[in-house]
């Protein structure tokens, strides 16, 4: 009697990335303080958030009421309200330069700097995954973050009842209630990442990137305007700049001569311009809010996929 072939055990498979022993939970398990943070971040300003849409809105609603006709002394519920709106403008702002901060020093550069990355390319990981999973995972984790905190800026700013006098083209509420705040993280990770990859040391690299990115952020934000048509309007009394984003407002002689400060001077009674010319009024719309906002940022989406492009072959030239 023969005895039983053994059994032959399955052809194991190649582990998956999202298993607890893949890359992925290597990216998490390496970088868990830099997780916590991130996500005690996004929990405060969400919070925050909460608060002004709720508690705050509502005690700032009832003060002015009751101050409408009463004199008060102060406006402490209106303040506070103020004071945590500044607050999370600048909270949601920040996450445009910690994230190149992070990105340079910690994910890339100071792993090339300690030689960590070789180790990992030595177990099995190629170059190209590890930043890969460098890149993707934060990637994911920004995204989902900012895109919460951006969908209750704007449920924030539309549960205004009355408090401030606020435009979509006003500064915070523009780059804070639309995509943009996702997008400008994103270009500043590939930015970040890049930082490291050439320099490959933390320090210099978390000044790079977060150099750079502040530079890249302020020229778009400064020129965006420019994205889409702009409209012009005439008049031959200044009756205020048209509701949207002002481009510049000039009166225009018969002559063809500009004077740029007219509307301002004017309103002050400063100055008597010649009737026979005319106020011109350059101008963005508020229907033209989502067009620039989207247009914006595809152009920050394409800067960040150019620079980690450059960042993978900055990589392949340093592997020879």
């Amino acid at each position: 009697m023969t005895a039983p072939a053994p059994v032959i055990p399955a052809a194991v498979s190649r582990r998956s990335p999202l298993r607890s022993t893949g890359l992925v939970w290597t990216v998490l398990r390496v970088h868990r303080p830099a997780l916590w943070a991130w996500a005690c971040y996004v929990a405060v300003t969400a919070l925050l958030l909460l608060w002004l849409v709720g508690p705050a809105t509502t005690a700032a609603t009832h003060e002015i009421a009751r101050c409408a006709g009463h004199p008060c002394t102060g406006h402490p519920a209106v303040w506070r309200y103020k004071y945590t709106l500044t607050a999370v403008n600048a909270l949601i702002r920040a996450a445009i330069y910690a994230v190149p901060a992070f990105a340079g020093a910690a994910l890339i550069g100071r792993e090339l700097e300690n030689r960590t990355s070789v180790l990992a390319w030595t177990q099995s990981v190629t170059p190209v995954r590890w930043l890969t999973a460098k890149l993707a995972v934060p990637a994911v984790l920004i995204t989902a973050g900012t895109g919460l905190l951006a969908a209750l800026y704007r449920f924030a700013m539309s549960q205004r009842f009355g408090i401030g006098n606020w435009s979509p083209y006003d500064g915070s509420v523009y780059n804070n209630a639309g995509p943009l705040a996702v997008g400008y993280p994103l270009l500043g990770l590939a930015i970040g990442a890049l930082a490291g990859m050439v320099l490959g040391r933390a320090v210099p690299a978390l000044v790079a990137g977060t150099a750079v990115t502040a530079a890249a952020a302020w020229v778009i934000g400064h020129w965006h305007y420019l994205l889409w048509p702009s409209r012009t309007s005439t008049s031959k009394v200044f009756n205020g700049l048209p509701e949207g984003y002002n481009i510049r407002a000039y009166w225009l002689s018969p002559s063809g001569a500009r004077l740029h400060d007219a509307p301002l001077h004017c309103v002050r009674q400063t100055c008597t311009p010649d009737r026979s010319g005319h106020y011109v009024y350059e101008y963005q719309p508020l229907s033209h809010y989502w067009p620039l906002q989207l247009l914006e940022t595809g152009i920050v989406l394409a800067l960040a996929a150019v620079t980690v492009a450059v960042t993978f072959r900055v990589l392949r030239r340093r592997l020879g």
